[in-house]
């Protein structure tokens, strides 16, 4: 199978967040190597409208203030195990500061569940909060090494 077949269906496979910004300009040089051009492959039949780089944004110079290096990153998510070692006068206010970080409630519990991904960022931040009320060994409960889409 080649890489490009294989790089597809790895795009394909992964979560797109819905204001996802995708690139349909051929002509750009680096284009291969930007995923937001590579993930058009994954846009879903039927599909007709979405959020997408003008061909504009192509400067003289060949640079794109939308580019994005294709690349694998370490997402997680899921914050059950983390909770399993807290002491319960601990809980409620690291849930609290965690759902405040991530943009509430419904956000909390979209990370939770899996229906979104944390980025590295995320997670250090997420575990620098809970080494900082003395938890040392806070783990995600998923993991995988997905391309960046986020």
């Amino acid at each position: 199978m080649d890489n490009t077949l294989i790089l597809n269906a790895a795009i394909s496979g992964s979560p797109i967040p819905s204001s996802w910004l995708y690139c349909f300009n051929a002509n750009c040089p680096r284009k291969d190597d930007c995923v937001r051009y590579r993930s058009t492959c994954a846009i879903q039949k039927g599909q007709t409208t979405g959020y997408t780089v003008y061909p504009t944004a192509l400067r003289q110079d060949a640079t794109c203030p939308h580019f994005k290096q294709l690349q694998m990153i370490h997402t997680a998510w899921g914050f059950g195990t983390m909770f399993d070692e807290v002491k319960a006068k601990d809980a409620p206010l690291l849930r609290s500061l965690i759902k405040h970080y991530l943009g509430g409630n419904g956000s909390y519990y979209n990370y939770h569940h899996g229906r979104r991904h944390l980025s590295p960022e995320q997670q250090e931040w997420i575990k620098q909060l809970f080494k900082r009320f003395g938890y040392t060994n806070a783990e995600f409960d998923f993991s995988q090494e997905e391309i960046d889409l986020l």
